[in-house]
């Protein structure tokens, strides 16, 4: 075989051979890949542990909780110390800490900060209360359209209210109405307008706020306050059952209890009473709701009852139309109605006639009729020679007495 030829074939079993190899060098190559004998961890320069120190720093200083952490940085390494007030901020240290780009490992020795109860009690309440004052001046000028907003709705409640005083009273003054209804439609009108106006203007105010939670939010509050404020409550009720259907007006005398005196105001708490003395008495109008009332002047006249008397010696046929004739002379009386001088029984002295008659229903009013009604009897039974006999006393003895004179 000639050199040509033997270099030829040798060429071409190289050929053959190179895949092999090539593949059983790959192979060689992924197993030892999958299992490394060693990492290589990429160390940061002096220089860029430096940076990451002066970074971190500027940002915990510029915190106030985290003020007296220290940063201490070497190839990577993050050694963390000072104070923190917290373990809350001392996680947040530590987290920030590992985020941060070449940082290697952390090393955490920060301690709690030891401040006794003085320095809290310092420095906390004057923080809390600068604070809630920033908020409050916050929150003020963050809402100050809606403010302005819930003036004006507020303003136009005032108004219409107003307008409703000023026009309802010439409405129902040409209805025939008890003076008190008037004034209680009146009242309940306004206080429904300003709910209505408080209403739209809370909702206005909070917008989160809604008509049914609004109601809501009432209900219970006036369940709470019913409770705090029961009295109140009564009286307030009360008097909007006084002026509704109570058949007593500004004016009037009425008798309720040992309060008597004539009706000056009827409020929805309270009703104002002057005395006759002239004295003025405040009554709670649960206390004239729940007890009986005696209107002195619900009718223009009052019956006027004067009790005399004559002797047991006198003659009771003559006696009677002197009396009669007496009283007929009273011009305080009213005449339209029958005068009635009747006898009512034996007395301890006399012989007792009451005489019924119809005056003016006013507490003066009755005084003075009776005191023309007495005097006139007393002046007729006087002229026509009538006893009016003072009370008498009779004893009776057994035995009868002996009188000694003991004048010496």
């Amino acid at each position: 075989m000639t050199f040509p030829r033997l270099s030829l074939l040798l060429l071409l079993l190289t050929f053959l051979a190179v895949p092999s190899l090539r593949a059983t060098q790959t192979g060689s190559e992924v197993a030892s890949s999958s299992v490394p004998d060693r990492v290589s961890v990429a160390i940061p320069k002096e220089k860029d542990s430096t940076e990451i120190k002066l970074r971190l720093q500027s940002i915990f200083d510029q915190v106030e909780e985290l003020s007296r952490v220290r940063v201490d940085a070497h190839q990577g390494v993050l050694k963390l110390t000072g104070e923190v007030p917290s373990d809350q901020a001392r996680q947040q240290v530590l987290s920030l800490a590992r985020q941060t780009e070449g940082v290697v490992y952390v090393q955490d020795q920060m301690k709690l900060t030891e401040a006794n109860d003085a320095q809290i009690l310092e420095k906390k309440p004057t923080k809390i209360l600068f604070n809630s004052l920033g908020e409050m001046v916050r929150g003020t000028i963050a809402h100050l359209p809606n403010i302005i907003v819930a003036l004006v709705v507020l303003a136009v409640a005032w108004l219409i209210a107003k307008l409703f005083q000023t026009f309802t009273p010439r409405l129902l003054a040409q209805r025939s109405m008890r003076p008190s209804l008037k004034e209680l439609i009146e009242t309940l009108g306004v206080f429904l307008i300003w709910l209505v106006g408080l209403l739209v203007a809370a909702m206005i105010l909070f917008p989160g706020l809604t008509p049914a939670k609004a109601l809501g939010a009432a209900g219970l509050a006036s369940v709470a306050i019913g409770f705090a404020f029961k009295d109140i409550f009564e009286n307030f009720f009360a008097g909007i059952l006084l002026l509704w259907k109570f058949p007593f007006e500004p004016g009037d005398f009425i008798e309720c209890g040992e309060v008597k005196g004539k009706v000056e105001d009827t409020e929805l708490r309270m009703t104002t009473i002057r005395q006759p003395d002239g004295e003025m008495i405040i009554v709670p109008n649960a206390f004239l709701f729940s007890n009986p009332i005696n209107v002195l002047t619900n009718q223009p006249e009052r019956r006027l009852t004067v009790t005399t008397g004559i002797g047991y010696g006198e003659d009771i046929a003559k006696a009677i139309p002197v009396i009669r004739k007496a009283v007929e002379g009273c011009d305080l009386l009213n005449h339209n109605q029958d005068i009635k001088i009747l006898t009512t029984g034996f007395g301890a002295s006399s012989i007792d006639i009451d005489i019924i008659a119809w005056a003016g229903s006013s507490p003066m009013q009755q005084r003075e009729a009776t005191d023309q009604v007495v005097t006139q009897v007393k002046n007729a039974l006087d002229s026509a020679g009538i006893e009016i006999p003072f009370p008498y006393r009779t004893l009776t003895f057994s035995e009868p007495l002996t009188i000694q004179n003991t004048d010496s």
